[in-house]
């Protein structure tokens, strides 16, 4: 049996990657929650859901992540750290993504990759 290591959320509205990912942190002992969209995420922080880590898809249906992020530390929301994945920005939103989040991954990328994105960005809480 995998001990649990962290509690991450995942969100992407591709659902391959989705249950990809999903897979892949269950796999190295992580508890892994997953939903579809940044509107969803909102629901599921709005009833109390607690995680250490998101790992979510810039753009999905709906709110994309920086409305997410934005609306809620503005809302004085405590937000887990984020390591933020995209398949296509500008320059601008890939530099603006960099502001808002630990980690952006550009797709495609390794299954290695993000599990090592994972345990820096957590390694890093940790020290912080």
């Amino acid at each position: 049996m995998i001990a649990v290591m962290a509690k991450i959320l995942l969100i992407d509205d591709e659902e391959e990657l989705l249950d990809l990912f999903h897979e892949v942190l269950q796999n190295v002992g992580h508890s892994v929650c997953k939903t579809r969209c940044w509107d969803d995420a909102g629901h599921l922080f709005d009833d109390g859901i607690k995680v250490d880590l998101i790992v979510g898809d810039v753009y999905t249906l709906g709110h994309d992540a920086f409305t997410f992020i934005r609306s809620r530390v503005h809302a004085q929301h405590d937000l887990p750290p984020a390591i933020l994945i995209t398949g296509s920005c500008s320059d601008d939103d890939l530099q603006h993504a960099s502001t808002l989040a630990y980690a952006v991954l550009s797709k495609p990328f390794s299954n290695h990759v993000l599990i090592e994105e994972v345990s820096r960005c957590l390694a890093h809480r940790k020290i912080s």
